[in-house]
């Protein structure tokens, strides 16, 4: 039907003033006198029968991933009717003029033509394919892009429509996440394994449209929460009160998958300049300094739920840059962002992704403050090889139901993610009363199809494997058998060790953990073994109490860091690299809470017995009168562990709690140790102080920065085994925390400053240079400083130059004690880094420079190499 309104008239005098066209008095008579002929035309119009009418609806998709496509435009052929496709693709026009087709064009997809039946109803869905055209090439007069001003405006004013420019609001967020293989070659699906599997091929290429590619759904996720803003102090709480996940392996998983798929870690502000991808930060297009990094063309302006909005072409400056491609919309009055639909392409600096999109509508919440109303993601990621397949994930998320100016009070705010009790109880009816919108019966069959998928056998068996691959325990009911990583080593004392080990999950008891090992070695031919008792008092707060006892060989110098279990660094001491080795008799209770949020504390009570194993010799005087002499150590310690990160996220998974997020704030950690003597036959009394901070901070285009400072004393006189060995290296594998180019076992101190920090460029160097640019390489460099000393009298015995030692020089029979070096407080240890990541995606070289302390002893330059996944 062909009409024109007010609201159309002011969006033609808009757009023409916008791009400088000056009017005349001439010739808005003649659009005067337009308007009054149209003004017939409606009328005339009006009398015609409505039984011509030709009406059409339908649904846009991606053929290739079969994801909904908002924002495209439709029109009838010959004509100048159209409309643009709601944020779920859908669409509705009509007409009664004389029509035999319909086109469907949008930016990055090739357009398609489809024939239409003249005069009736029909429905009629397209699936377009992607392609790497987005823009044509737009010719920009003199004078200044008219684009600019606008852009410059939604820039200025983004943070005073900002939805975090309220002091506080609350809201309701209902998310969907699905997660498919896509992309299956055909070498894969004639693999024997695979072929049983045909028949469910066959039934999702059809479901999945006429000409769209095969896709395997293999997890579909669904969750309901509560959000909680404030703006200061700065806080933001989501409370988990509904969740259902199903998928192929995450029956055990399910708590951890809910907690990760929900809205805590998928927040996309625009408003803000830079946004988290994965783990890189990408900048909005309406950042502040948005015009180093993007182009911009203005394409075109339209209504959008009664706002006029300009249309906004976002090309990147350098197809490299981790930065968008696509297109916003902005209001015209206020300039604040209404629409976006923006994707990063596999150009630009990220692994493992094919294309990563975000599709975003905001709407008005209150008085000139815009929020975001629907969110649509979709993560493509690319195949490792041409005989495997891909990965396909999709995340729909809807806020509604804003609240305003609601607070709650500080300490509702202590727990960043808060999963309500029944969360995972919830029955069908209740997803039916709270989904936004009807699922689709092709959303509907997909738990059909993941339950086939479930029940195949040899998908159990691929499950499994994977499963013990990645969280490094077998799973045998309710109990889990591992890490599998421990299963074998070697060492000088006990020859080859076998170990077994178990622990107890959720299903077991969501109250208490058992988990223990055995271990045998043939060489020494002693049976070593560990159990522990772990007791939940509260899980809100992370509070519990445990006890354990442990009998076994380890590696001299090995930091017990029994609050950060690592089965890797584990796994060092026992494969030959160290030779130095001691025999542990552990006995250990304590107890752990989080005070507030952020707030750590750890108290324990520690009995322990050393006697030296291996290849070295090791005695102490055990009076003043240096007439007594030992080679075993009885320790009795109390330790506090405070530990503060304000900022830092947890998600529990079954009985186990992983920091997730990273650091946005520095961690301090304070650790204070009182050695008793006499009590529980200790032998020393002692105080042993640390403080340490480390933090990751994001450096937005110029990468990102780790540091980690420790500083730490040792207030009296002991043997060399409990001061503090410093970690050497001798491997060629790098290690985190380890001085990379130090022996093993090379320095003592009791009291130092550990300095380690590590650059990562990302592609802000080696991305500059035209022939690495390609090649995704980045560079990197470190620096591992320490200052620290020995106090005379934890040092080696001598008449006349150190009296009041503690150590002899030799044993009673005259064999020579194996001696240490020590740092000079005036003269540091200090080792550099340089060296390129991401070689093949996952491979990391760095060469070493040892700058001080340079003798025989020890490598001046070293190489090594460690494996990293990243994006």
């Amino acid at each position: 039907m062909l009409m024109i309104s007010l609201e159309s008239f002011s969006y033609y005098i808009r757009f023409f003033n916008l791009t400088g066209l000056k009017y005349t008095s001439f010739l808005m008579i003649r659009i005067t006198k337009t308007f009054v002929l149209f003004g017939v035309i409606v009328c005339f119009v009006t009398l015609q029968t409505y039984s011509q009418e030709t009406i059409i609806t339908g649904k846009i998709t991606d053929s290739k991933r079969n994801e909904a496509i908002p924002f495209a435009n439709i029109y009838f052929n010959g004509t100048t009717t159209g409309t643009i496709s709601d944020f779920e693709g859908n669409y509705i026009l009509q007409t009664i003029e004389k029509v035999d087709s319909l086109t469907v064009s949008c930016v990055g997809y090739t357009s398609k033509i489809k024939f239409v039946r003249e005069g009736v109803q029909q429905k009629l869905d397209f699936q377009l394919n992607p392609s790497n055209t987005f823009l044509s090439e737009i010719i920009v007069k003199p004078g200044e892009n008219p684009a600019h001003r606008i852009v410059r405006a939604a820039m200025e004013n983004k943070k005073i429509y900002s939805i975090e420019n309220l002091d506080s609001y609350q809201s309701e967020a209902y998310s969907r996440t699905e997660v498919s293989m896509n992309n299956i070659s055909e070498r894969f699906k004639q693999r024997r394994s695979m072929k049983p599997l045909k028949p469910l091929f066959d039934s999702l290429m059809v479901s999945s449209g006429e000409d769209g590619s095969l896709v395997l759904p293999i997890m579909v996720s669904e969750t309901m929460s509560d959000i909680y803003y404030l703006k200061n102090p700065p806080r933001r709480k989501e409370i988990l009160k509904a969740s259902k996940v199903i998928g192929v392996g995450v029956e055990h998983t399910y708590e951890f998958v809910s907690q990760v798929v929900g809205t805590s870690f998928h927040e996309y502000n625009f408003n803000s300049n830079w946004l988290k991808i994965l783990d890189k930060n990408v900048m909005s297009p309406i950042a502040t300094g948005g015009f180093n990094y993007y182009k911009y063309y203005l394409t075109d302006s339209l209504f959008i739920n009664g706002h006029f909005c300009y249309e906004i072409q976002i090309v990147p400056k350098r197809t490299t840059d981790v930065v968008f491609h696509g297109t916003m919309w902005i209001q015209d009055t206020v300039f604040a962002l209404k629409r976006i639909a923006v994707e990063i392409k596999k150009s630009a600096d990220l692994n493992f992704i094919e294309e990563y999109k975000v599709q975003q509508d905001l709407r008005m919440v209150s008085e000139n403050i815009w929020g975001p109303f629907k969110t649509r993601v979709l993560v493509d990621f690319s195949q490792l090889s041409d005989s495997t397949f891909g990965m396909l994930g999709k995340f729909l998320l809807v806020n509604r139901k804003y609240k305003i100016d609601k607070s709650e009070d500080l300490r509702f705010y202590k727990e960043k993610l808060e999963v309500e009790y029944d969360a995972y109880d919830k029955a069908e009816d209740y997803w039916q009363a709270i989904r936004p919108e009807k699922l689709t019966e092709t959303e509907q069959d997909i738990n059909n199809k993941i339950d086939s998928i479930k029940k195949f056998p040899r998908v159990k068996t691929y499950i499994e494997v994977i499963e013990t691959l990645v969280y490094g325990y077998y799973r045998l009911g309710k109990v889990e058998m591992g890490p599998y990583l421990l299963i074998y080593g070697n060492n000088v004392v006990e020859g080859n060790r076998f170990r077994l080990g178990f622990r107890t999950n959720a299903d077991f008891s969501r109250n208490w953990i058992l988990k223990g090992y055995l271990a045998y070695g043939t060489k020494d031919n002693k049976l070593k073994y560990s159990a522990t008792v772990e007791r939940f008092l509260s899980r809100k707060n992370w509070t519990k109490v445990g006890v354990t006892y442990k009998y076994d060989v380890e590696g001299l110098g090995v930091i017990d860091r029994f609050f950060e279990i690592n089965n890797l660094f584990t796994l060092s001491t026992q494969v030959g690299l160290i030779d130095k080795m001691r025999e542990t008799r552990l006995s250990r209770i304590w107890f752990e809470s989080d005070v507030f949020r952020g707030f750590n504390q750890k108290i324990s009570l520690t009995k322990d017995y050393f006697a030296p194993l291996g290849n070295y010799v090791f005695e102490y005087f055990t009076d003043d009168s240096k007439t007594t002499r030992s080679s075993t150590i009885n320790i009795t310690e109390l330790t506090f562990v405070t530990r503060y990160s304000p900022r830092e996220t947890f998600i529990v998974s079954n009985n186990q709690r992983i920091g997730i997020g990273g650091q946005q704030s520095p961690a301090i950690t304070v650790s204070y140790t009182l050695g008793l003597k006499g009590f529980l036959g200790g032998d020393f009394n002692y105080h042993k102080l640390s403080l340490k901070i480390s933090q990751k901070v994001k450096l937005f285009a110029l990468g990102r920065f780790r540091y980690e400072v420790e500083a730490s004393k040792v207030f009296n006189q002991l043997p060399y085994p409990i001061l503090q060995i410093l970690p050497g290296n001798e491997t060629f594998i790098y290690s985190m925390k380890s001085y990379n180019m130090m022996n093993f076992l090379e320095f003592v101190t009791d009291q130092n400053i550990n300095m380690m920090f590590m650059y990562n460029f990302e592609g802000a160097i080696l991305g500059k240079i035209p022939l690495l640019k390609k090649l995704k390489w980045r560079a990197l460099a470190s620096t591992n400083i320490v200052y620290g000393s020995v106090n005379k009298e934890n040092g080696f015995y001598d008449p006349v130059d150190n009296p009041d030692g503690i150590l002899p020089k030799t044993t009673e029979d005259g064999i020579e004690l194996t001696r240490f070096s020590i740092l000079y407080s005036h003269t540091p240890y200090v080792e550099v880094s340089y060296g390129v990541e991401n070689i093949f995606k996952i491979i990391r070289i760095q060469v070493f420079h040892r700058l001080t302390y340079l003798d025989e002893t020890a490598p001046h330059v070293g190489v090594k190499g460690s494996l990293f996944f990243m994006f």
